[in-house]
């Protein structure tokens, strides 16, 4: 079963998660991604503190909405690199 977590963000104020425990999957969709379009502004990018801010050792994949899934591994990676 999972569970929702609101986390906000500047992509959207109700950007929410979703934690699947028994398959340490969480599935991020596009919390972390910039700001609308219409909304963005110069050097907008992807909210990388929030992605540090969601990683857990009790998940081992992370899936985005417009990625491949990634490892936790990968995705401390992506997030410090």
């Amino acid at each position: 079963m999972g569970r929702l977590r609101h986390v906000g963000g500047r992509h959207a104020a109700d950007s929410t998660v979703v934690l699947v425990p028994d398959s340490a999957v969480l599935l991020l969709g596009d919390c972390f991604y910039p700001p609308p379009m219409h909304l963005r502004q110069d050097g907008d990018g992807p909210d990388l503190a929030l992605v540090r801010r969601l990683l857990d050792d009790h998940y081992h994949w992370y899936v985005s909405r417009h990625a491949d899934p990634m490892t936790l591994d990968e995705a401390r990676a992506a997030v410090e690199g």
